[in-house]
């Protein structure tokens, strides 16, 4: 119910089924294409909910805390890092 509350995840959604739909999608392929996004949803959430709720994942999380925060956090940065660079080699280029 949370993601399908989410505005981001719809807009998410939304773009790649604009760009993955053909243009006029029958309405059976739409229907079956939110099916699948759901069923996707639900197996991935359900698993995630399933590993994480098991007491060896929860301890080995609790002792690697630390480190995972701050590896995700290298990587997020860096990947931001790219977009920024890329964006603005796109915009110099464009404007040249």
């Amino acid at each position: 119910m949370t993601s399908a509350l989410n505005p981001k995840i719809a807009l998410f959604y939304g773009s790649v089924f604009a760009t993955a739909l053909p243009q006029d999608p029958s309405l059976l392929l739409v229907v079956l294409s939110v099916l699948l996004v759901f069923a996707n949803s639900l197996v991935w959430h359900s698993s995630l909910a399933l590993l994480l709720s098991r007491p060896v994942v929860q301890s080995a999380y609790l002792r690697n805390f630390q480190a995972l925060n701050r590896t995700s956090g290298i990587l997020v940065g860096a990947y931001g890092a790219k977009l920024i660079a890329s964006a603005v080699t796109e915009f110099r280029a464009r404007s040249a």
